[in-house]
């Protein structure tokens, strides 16, 4: 009769062989790698989900404005300067106009970039400030971007620069195409009324991953509340009275909370402009 043999023992070499025993294993489903600040978690390497995104939107923001701002300009666009765009490959090896990099091979569009570099030196954004708040990795290795979840009901993501100044927010493709329809006439607005209240919009970028094929759009605007002051309470006003609450879930993030505009109106929460503010929203 044949010896028996371990699998470990067949082909000539003994190895040991341990039966398959069962083991208490714990295995954490989550597993939180990231640290937050206040408004979000910083976008690393370690697992986060929105790595390769961000570097892409970094990368292409980078090489995008750096070449743009060297290009001369009408101080009055024509209709065409704000339908035009810039589009480029950024393989993961390099191209002619492009550095290597070690995420995902993927292509950047800049919308409008003459008319957005014009309105960013309207509302006083040096350039070199605009690339390092968005696209520098800081001195401890970690990304200049934080991303926090939507508070609200768009699906939208959130990436905060890591001085607060800028938001990049993701955009559907039908938004993106209304701001680039309403931008001649918001153009003109700022141009009238440059300490104008509405939000102030710096750049529209699209990245698209190589393989997934996947489309983000992207805005970068201000940050109302980049202050060093300390914020006791936050408010997303639209105007509209329908389903304008904070939820229960909301509630219970404390100074983090974004209250809407029927907690305002309950609570008979004001606001003090001081009277050249109010002049100018009343005029």
């Amino acid at each position: 009769d044949r010896e028996a043999r371990s699998p470990g023992e067949r082909g000539g070499k003994k190895k040991r062989y341990y039966p398959k025993m069962r083991k208490a294993v714990t295995v954490s489903r989550t597993v939180k790698v990231h640290k937050l600040n206040e408004m979000g978690e910083i976008v690393d390497k370690k697992g986060h989900n929105a790595w390769e995104m961000a570097c892409g939107l970094q990368l292409g923001i980078r090489v995008m404005v750096s070449v743009n701002c060297q290009v001369t300009h009408a101080a009055v666009p024509d209709f065409d300067t704000f339908q035009q765009h810039v589009k480029l490959k950024f393989p993961a090896g390099g191209g002619p106009t492009t550095p290597p990099h070690d995420g995902p091979s993927f292509k950047f569009k800049d919308y409008a970039p003459i008319i957005f570099s014009n309105l960013r030196e309207m509302f006083s954004i040096d350039t070199a400030d605009y690339l390092v708040a968005l696209c520098n990795t800081r001195d401890d290795g970690t990304n200049a971007l934080r991303i926090m979840g939507t508070p609200g009901k768009s699906g939208s993501l959130f990436f905060f620069s890591h001085d607060m100044r800028f938001i990049v927010k993701t955009l559907p493709k039908r938004e993106a195409i209304l701001l680039r329809e309403i931008l001649p006439a918001y153009y003109q607005h700022v141009r009238q009324n440059p300490g104008t209240y509405l939000p102030r919009f710096y750049g529209l970028y699209r990245w698209k991953h190589e393989y997934t094929r996947k489309n983000v759009r992207f805005v970068v605007m201000n940050n109302v509340f980049a202050t060093s002051l300390a914020i006791h309470k936050r408010f997303d006003l639209k105007g509209s009275t329908l389903g304008r609450t904070a939820s229960t879930s909301e509630r219970k993030k404390g100074p983090r909370t974004i209250f809407k505009d029927l907690d305002m109106k309950e609570t008979g929460f004001k606001m003090k402009l001081g009277a050249a503010r109010k002049k100018s929203l009343l005029d």
